[in-house]
This record gives C-alpha cells, sequence and structure tokens, in this order.
C-alpha cells in the first residue's frame, strides 16, 4: 500500500492501492467531533450489551504428577517430548465413562436443567480441555462451565456454577486415579494387581486352615492336664468344663497363630526387599558412570569425577598428554574415582541407616517369631487327646504350617514387585487441587477494550466510506474540468 497526493490526477497501475493522507487527514477534521460522540456512544452501548449478553465461563484447574513406567522409554520420551503412556490418559481424560463419573460427583445435569444425562456428560466431554506439559512435567485438566452474564442472573446461581467448575475438575482428577489403581492395562500395573490379589487369597486361605483348626479344637473333648488335677471342683459338670476348656484353648491357639502368620509375612517380605535393594543398589554401583545426573545415588561423587574427566579431556586436547596441568589433572580425578569405589564399597557393605533399621527390624521380628512359636508349642502341649483324634489334629496343624509356607512366599514375590514397580496409588499424584474460581471470563476488562475496537471499527468503516466518496467526487469533477 502506497500513499501519495497525485496532484495530477495520474492513473496508477491496477496493482497498486493509492491512499490519499491528505484527503483522510480533512475527513477526519471534519468528522471528528461527530465521531468522538459517536464513539463514545457506541462503546458504551457496546459495553451494555457484552456485560448483559456475553455468558462468562468459570474454569477449574488440576495439576497432576503422572510418574512413567519402568518399561523402556520410548524416544520422543527421551526428547522430553511426552510418552505413550500420558496420552493414553489425555484420551482418558475425554472419555465419556470419565464424564459420567465427574457427573455423578458434579450433578451438572441438575444444575443446567438438562433433559437427560446424556446431555450432561456430552456438555462435559466438551467442557473439559487436558494440557499435556513435558517441560513442566504436569498435567493439566481444565474444566470451563458456562455461567450468567455479569449484569444478568443471580449471583446464586453464580456461585453454583463455580462450585461446579470446582467440583468436576476435582472429580476429573479422582477419575482418573481410580482409572489406574482399578482399570488401567499397564503391563507393571497389572502384575501388580496379580500380585496383591495372590496374597489376598494366600492370606484368606491361611486364615480359614486356622479356623478349622481352631473350630475342631472347640468340637474336640480336650482338657488340660493341669485342669484334669484340679477336678474335684468341678465334678458336677464335667462336661461344662470340657468345653470351656476347648472354647479356651481354641481362642488362644487361633490368637497365637494369627500372630505368626502376620510376623512370618513380615519376616519374610522385610528379607526379600532387603535383598531386592541390595541387589538393584549394588548394580547401580557397579555401573554409577553410566547412572544418569539426577540419580541421588552417590551423586556427589560421581558428578565431581565426571567434571575431573570432562577437565582432562580438555587440558590433554589444549597442552597435549605431558603437560605438567594434564598431570595434576589426571592426579585428582584418579583421586576422585577412589573415593567414588570407596563410597561405592561402604555402600556395598550395608554402611548406611537403612542398613541398620532393617537388621534392627529384622531381629526384633525374629525375637517375636521364635517366641510365638514357643507359645503354640507348650500351648499344644497340654493338650490331651484320643489317639482317633490325634491325626487329624496333625492334618490340620500340618494345613496351616503349609498355608503359612505359600503366605510367605506369596509376601516375599508381592513385596520384591512392589519395590521395583511404581504402584498405582503413587503414579498419579495431584500437585495443586482445585480451588473455587474467583473470576469469570470475559471479565469487565476483556469487554470494555472489545468494546473499544467494535466502535474502532465502525469508525474505520464509515472513514473508509467517506475517503471512497470523496475520491469518486474529485475523479467525476476533474473529467468535467478538462473538457469545458
Amino acid at each position: 500500500m502506497s500513499s501519495s497526493n497525485n496532484p495530477g490526477g495520474r492513473n496508477s497501475s491496477p496493482e497498486s492501492i493509492s491512499i490519499d493522507l491528505l484527503k483522510v487527514t480533512a475527513i477526519l477534521r471534519r468528522r471528528s467531533r461527530l465521531w468522538l460522540l459517536l464513539g463514545f456512544l457506541m462503546c458504551v452501548v457496546f459495553f451494555l450489551a457484552g456485560l448483559t449478553l456475553i455468558s462468562q465461563t468459570f474454569e477449574g484447574k488440576v495439576s497432576l504428577s503422572i510418574q512413567q513406567s519402568n518399561s523402556a522409554p520410548s524416544l520422543l520420551t527421551g526428547l522430553g517430548l511426552g510418552g505413550s503412556t500420558t496420552k493414553k490418559y489425555v484420551g482418558v481424560l475425554k472419555s465419556r465413562w470419565v464424564a459420567s463419573q465427574v457427573e455423578s460427583a458434579a450433578h451438572i445435569r441438575d444444575l443446567y436443567n438438562l433433559p437427560n444425562e446424556d446431555e450432561a456428560i456430552h456438555m462435559l466431554t466438551r467442557s473439559v480441555v487436558v494440557d499435556d506439559k513435558p517441560a513442566d512435567g504436569l498435567l493439566y485438566i481444565h474444566v470451563s462451565l458456562p455461567g450468567p452474564p455479569i449484569l444478568f442472573g443471580s449471583s446464586e446461581r453464580r456461585k453454583r456454577v463455580r462450585a461446579a467448575a470446582q467440583t468436576a475438575s476435582n472429580a476429573y482428577a479422582d477419575a482418573l486415579r481410580a482409572y489406574v489403581i482399578n482399570l488401567d492395562n499397564d503391563r507393571e500395573l497389572v502384575l501388580l494387581r496379580a500380585a496383591k490379589q495372590q496374597l489376598l487369597r494366600a492370606r484368606t486361605d491361611y486364615d480359614r486352615a486356622v479356623n478349622r483348626l481352631a473350630t475342631f479344637v472347640k468340637s474336640s473333648p480336650i482338657a488340660a492336664a493341669q485342669m484334669q488335677a484340679s477336678a474335684t471342683s468341678d465334678a458336677k459338670s464335667p462336661s461344662t468344663s470340657d468345653e470351656r476348656t476347648s472354647v479356651a484353648s481354641a481362642t488362644v491357639l487361633q490368637q497365637l497363630y494369627a500372630q505368626k502368620g502376620i510376623t512370618e509375612v513380615e519376616l519374610r517380605s522385610l528379607d526379600a526387599v532387603t535383598g531386592a535393594r541390595e541387589s538393584l543398589v549394588n548394580k547401580q554401583v557397579d555401573a554409577a558412570s553410566r547412572l544418569p545426573a539426577e540419580d541421588p545415588l552417590l551423586a556427589q561423587a560421581r558428578l565431581g569425577v565426571i567434571a575431573a574427566r570432562q577437565d582432562l579431556q580438555n587440558l590433554e586436547i589444549q597442552y597435549g598428554p605431558d603437560n605438567p596441568r594434564v598431570l595434576v589433572a589426571r592426579d585428582r580425578l584418579t583421586k576422585l574415582e577412589n573415593r567414588l569405589k570407596e563410597e561405592g564399597n561402604s555402600i556395598r557393605r550395608g554402611l548406611t541407616s537403612e542398613h541398620v533399621e532393617a537388621e534392627v527390624q529384622r531381629s526384633n521380628l525374629n525375637t517375636k517369631l521364635a517366641t510365638l512359636s514357643a507359645q503354640i508349642a507348650e500351648a499344644e502341649k497340654k493338650f490331651q487327646i484320643g489317639r482317633e483324634k490325634s491325626t487329624d489334629f496333625d492334618m490340620l496343624r500340618g494345613e496351616v504350617t503349609l498355608r503359612l509356607e505359600v503366605l510367605k512366599q506369596t509376601a516375599s514375590q508381592a513385596a520384591v514387585l512392589n519395590l521395583q514397580t511404581v504402584s498405582a496409588q503413587s503414579r498419579v499424584a495431584v500437585i495443586d487441587r482445585s480451588e473455587v474460581p474467583k473470576k469469570g471470563s470475559p471479565g469487565t476488562i476483556l469487554i470494555a477494550v472489545g468494546s473499544l475496537f467494535l466502535s474502532g471499527l465502525v469508525l474505520l468503516a464509515w472513514l473508509s466510506i467517506d475517503y471512497i466518496r470523496e475520491v469518486a467526487r474529485l475523479s467525476g469533477a476533474t473529467p468535467a474540468a478538462s473538457t469545458a
């Protein structure tokens, strides 16, 4: 676009457009007072119309941290461009199933008087926006719900919409956590859930075996030897005495076996977790130089070795291998590598607070287990049963022992898998829960800016029309003057 005065009325090429600034200035001077008044009036009208007709939206926002699985990372994840795990959760959040869970918590249908629940679900799927930001390491959930205009609608209605936006956004976060815990088909989470189910089944089988043993003791004519010695006081009711003794003996045995099962599980889980942790740490210590820089294991010593190695390489390139500065850098690198090895060896020897705490806990559990075993053996020695009942009692006791071994093995494997796998509860963490939105969008400032913009567009269109008319009038006057 070019501008010129074009005094001689010279024809311009059809591809160019000439604007006469003198004509534009003349029009502005002639119309300035009118346009200022009309512009002010239009701005006020547009502003009031915006406050009255434009509905506000209220947004609830939740931030989540999603821990990636321990599977081999993809190339995109390594480049910081996001992974398939997060994208899968984005798709889940946009699903109708999650929207139905949110509707049951936020009651969008009742708030907007929708005809059915499907309309509410459809409204929620259009209102949610999931923003995955790998640079922040967070997943943001935005839920925007329409509310009344600023000058239209009651304050109570506006308050209900704000509360619904907060409830809906928090419900989306809760629905995602519930999906990850109960329904996610990630391989590691499936294995972890199966291990927990197996552990629960093994514990149930052990409890049933203990209950069968206790029931056998209750139903058998068992009497303690020391009670037989003082049977003269209860000679009139021997059956009642035997029954009470059997019930008490069964209760004692059941409690002792239950405590023993819990102690065995804790001890076996502690051994499994300690062994697995030591194995993982030893592997990391052996490959300390290949660990990521952000790994906390031997972080300071490893960073010192890495920095010293880089300095040595730079000095060798700059000065050669026999330079005194290179020799000093090489000696410093050797010292730092020896220090790294010493710290790694101290970890291998278990000279850490975690190892000491585990040893103390193991010692306490072994002492408790030995005490319980002795109490069970002492209680069983006091029982006197017939020869025909002894075999049944031994079979039931053997079943309890077998179920206890199964429970210990299952607890051990579940503990190792739980150590190596990020649990479902820990995989999705809510960083910032949604609060009640204080302001809606658009606000008064944005509406005022929009009013000024619209008023300016109207005045600009008016200016364009006046300019075209002025140019047409002058163009028509020029041929008439030349003819005359």
